[in-house]
Parts: C-alpha cells; structure tokens; sequence
C-alpha cells in the first residue's frame, strides 16, 4: 500500500540562521507541496538516518516563492549537542492534498480476531496499522517501509527519508491486545507500537464517590472491574463499578490548578484543560480512598494480553515498542536507533518524569506481568 501523492513531502535546506532559530528548505522535484504541515524531521543524506532529534517548531511553515520555504522555532535557544542540522541536510514535514479522507493506511473498528499477514506499507497520512475499540487481533509478517527509489512509480529528485507520518502499529482500548508477530516497522515519524487504553483522571474521591474527567466517551461502564492508578502511594486492589453518570458541574478552577501542577503527557494535560471535557458521577462497590490527580481505567479495556514477537523496529524519532498495558510478551525483538526508550513500559500518567523522555533501552513502570527478552 502506497499513496499518490504522498501524505508528506521533502527538500534541501539552502539556508539556516546563525543561531538556528529558523532555517529555508527548498521542495525536492517529485515531491507535493501543496499544503505544508509541521511534522518536520531531519536527515543526513550521507546516512539517510535522522540527524537530530525533535526540535520546538512553531506550527507555520512560510512560503517564500519558487517552491521554497522557512520553518522556525519557537522560545528558541541555540544548544549545540542537539541543533546539529547543516545546510544540505534533507528536510521532511507532512503535506495535506485534496479531501480529507482516512487518516489512517488501515483501520480496525470493534473487531475481534482479525488476521492481518504479509501486507506492505510505504505511507500514510498517521498510524500505519491502527485498531481501537478490539479484540486478539493478529499481525503476522507486516511490514512498514520507506520505499526505495528505483522502486518508486514517481520519479523523484530524492530517496524517500520518511515511511509513515506517526506510529506503524497502534492499539487503543483493546479488550485483547493484539498480537504482532514477525513484523517490521522503519522510518515511520514516531512509535513502532504503541499499545494503550483509556485512564480516567480523578479530580475527587468521597467514599464510594469518584469525580471523573474524561475526554471523549467513558471507558468504564457498570458491572467492569475498576483498576486504580495512584497519584502517590500505593495501588489499592480493584474494585467494581456500580454505575457511571455525567456531572453537569464544569471544570473548577482548584481542579485546573492540580491539573497544572501534575507532570502529565501534554496533550493530555491540555485536553484536561479546556471547557469541553466532560464529568462523571463514578460509584464503585466499596469505599476507596484516592488522592486528587490519580488515575482510573478498565483493565479489560486497555490491550492486556498482547504479544509482540520476534520484530525488527527501529530507525525512528521516538520509542520503538510503548506498551501502557499489562498481562503481555515482548520477546525476541531487534530495535535499532530508536531515538527514545528502545522498549518502554509505562503509562503517560505518571506523577514523574513525561513518558518517553529518558534516553534508555527499557524502562518499566507500573505495569504488571510483562515478559521482556529482547
């Protein structure tokens, strides 16, 4: 599975400003350019491997003229072990054309042991291979590539640096995490596999009682177990949700300053943040007592029991194997030049340091019966 035109496109930096606060690429023959996205990655085009890391770029890209454009920073301060990009060096950034159409190469929907073998992908606008809302799905001997240029039905000026936009394979609130077997994921803009599920935050605890902010739609529903994810202290057993109603009271503004005040994944804290999230009533079977800014999940829903076996992940801006799910394998794999955790076991809620940002091979963190030999 390819795409015509591509979902990202590529160039040349001709120009980089002394402090690198700012730099201008020039759009290589063969490639789109029509609507330009920051997603943007650097490459060596002596290595064809990523120069540097992720950088602050400010989400407009300015057009100049005559296919040439300029990205720059945000809150910019040259620090010169990681602004290493070189005049010449290849830039890459996701480009949107025609329609909106699927966000994603393939998607599963509530779907329960599919089979997924030897299929191929060199691009997508997002994940490669995402499935939410499913159970023991299986993917055998997929592949996620950057296409090779003697190979590609487009002439182009250059090789292509990039595979997919985001993730290769990527599962959310399975009932049975699936199961990846014998596959490959290279030069995809972030993770390898990302296996997650849905947390609750808890904004208040009151006997029997949980506040519950949620973005989007409940995960916990009357009769599931309850899994408690502490903001401090230790892990009280699971309980039993009674039921689960809305709340109408909004957001209050003690409940943003604690939201603040946690060490959250971004994009989770700013979902918290804003006027649209909802509120729910959680009654459990017993009292529980949990401190404000914990977490709470169903754990039939958030991919337990996967495998990923036997894989060859890497070359990539971020993790290669993310599991934030528990009761699962990962044995037998090959991961090089990930550029974050190798194999990182952990929630994005933990009170600590953001999920992904220390630079080791594997890190577990409150996650349970994992098998790791890789």
């Amino acid at each position: 599975m390819d795409y015509d035109p591509l979902p990202f496109t590529q160039g040349k930096i001709i120009a980089i400003a002394p402090d690198k606060s700012s730099m201008d690429f020039e759009v290589a023959a063969g490639y789109p350019e029509n609507t330009l996205v920051e997603r943007v990655q650097i490459y060596d085009p002596a290595t064809s491997e990523l120069r540097r890391g992720d950088a602050n770029w400010k989400p407009e890209i300015l057009a100049l003229g005559g296919g040439r454009y300029r990205v720059e920073k945000g809150h910019h301060h040259f620090n010169p072990l990681s602004d290493t990009e070189q005049v010449g060096d290849i830039l890459v950034t996701n480009n949107h054309f025609g329609p909106a159409g699927g966000p994603h190469a393939i998607e599963l929907k509530n779907s329960k042991g599919v089979h997924l073998e030897d299929i191929t992908l060199f691009a997508s606008p997002c994940y490669g291979f995402f499935e939410y809302d499913c159970d023991g799905d299986r993917y055998i001997r997929c592949k996620v590539d950057r296409r090779d240029l003697s190979d590609d039905p487009v002439k182009r000026a250059l090789p292509r640096m990039r595979s997919l936009n985001a993730d290769a394979y990527h599962s959310k609130n399975a009932i049975k995490g699936p199961a990846i077997i014998g596959c490959k994921a290279h030069f995809q803009g972030d993770d390898c596999v990302n296996i997650n599920g849905n947390y609750h935050y808890v904004s208040g605890s009151r006997g029997r009682l949980l506040r519950i902010a949620v973005t989007g739609e409940p995960k916990i529903k009357a009769g599931d177990p309850v899994e408690f994810l502490p903001n401090f202290g230790p892990r009280p057993a699971d309980a039993v949700a009674v039921k689960m109603e809305p709340d109408p009271t909004p957001i209050r503004e003690d409940e943003k300053a604690m939201i603040s005040s946690l060490s959250l994944d971004s994009r989770i804290s700013k979902a918290l943040l804003t006027e649209t999230v909802g509120f729910y009533t959680l009654t459990l079977d017993r009292d529980i007592a949990l401190p404000d800014g914990s977490a709470v999940c169903c754990p039939l829903r958030i991919g337990n029991g996967f495998a990923v076996k036997d894989c060859d992940f890497g070359h990539n801006r971020s993790r290669g194997i993310l599991i934030k799910a528990s009761k699962g394998e990962v044995t037998g794999n090959r991961i090089v030049m990930s550029r974050m955790a190798a194999v990182l076991v952990s929630p994005s809620w933990q009170p600590a340091s953001p999920s992904g940002s220390s630079h080791v091979a594997v890190e577990l963190e409150k996650c349970e019966d994992v098998e790791s030999n890789n």
